[in-house]
């Protein structure tokens, strides 16, 4: 006997997603079409004036920063002079109307020496042995040309020879050091250490300064400061 198939008996179609890759839902190209026009457009316009507001801001914050930076330069400056013109106040003036008399003095090596030199500028380097900016500066006179400017440094406020040729060792400065004393601190009006002063051949005060300065700075003092 023959027995009729039902209709819950009959072969069904097998789920191909995981066979065929070509079958596809027919339902999922409509809801993707459906996402694409949902997805907002930006006017190209409204992005173009973004990115300029953006750069007008980065230009304006950085001319900001600059002027910010000018200022404080300025204010350093002008507090800087201040405070050298306050330093230099008690020294001899350096527009060329002091002129000092050259002399002999006693050298750290026991010889006589004259201060000034005849034929070239003369850089004088007044410091005391326990002056600790002295101890720091002291070397940076040493660079001069000894053909060109003559270095002299002038012992000031020493207990003893002793103590100034210590200082000497231990800074590992040219032995071109003269003994100063208590008239010539006066003389020159030395109040601090280091005072430096640039006399010309003929003992006019060309130029003057009184604390750190380094080799540049004393370089350029006897530059601008020697006629």
């Amino acid at each position: 006997m023959h027995t009729a198939l039902s209709h819950s008996q009959q072969p069904t179609q097998q789920d191909n997603s995981d066979g065929d890759p070509t079958v596809q839902s027919d339902s999922a190209e409509p809801n993707r079409t459906l996402m694409q026009d949902q997805v907002p457009q930006q006017n190209p316009s409204m992005v173009s004036d973004k990115v300029i507001t953006t750069n007008n801001n980065s230009a304006q914050k950085a001319l900001l920063t600059m002027a910010r930076w000018g200022k404080e330069c300025i204010i350093f400056i002008v507090i800087f002079v201040g405070i050298l013109a306050w330093q230099q106040k008690d020294m001899l003036s350096a527009d060329g109307s002091v002129v000092v008399p050259n002399a002999e003095f006693v050298s750290i090596d026991g010889k006589t020496q004259a201060l000034l030199a005849s034929d070239k500028p003369t850089l004088l380097y007044f410091f005391a042995p326990w002056c600790k900016v002295c101890e720091l500066s002291i070397s940076n006179v040493d660079t001069f040309d000894p053909n060109q400017v003559k270095v002299v440094k002038v012992a000031l406020e020493y207990a003893s020879a002793e103590e100034v040729a210590i200082f000497a060792d231990k800074t590992q400065t040219q032995r071109n050091i003269v003994f100063g004393t208590k008239a010539v601190q006066q003389q020159f009006a030395v109040t601090a250490f280091p005072s430096v002063y640039i006399v010309e051949p003929d003992g006019t005060i060309v130029g003057r300064s009184v604390g750190y300065t380094t080799s540049l700075g004393y370089k350029l003092r006897v530059a601008f400061g020697t006629r």
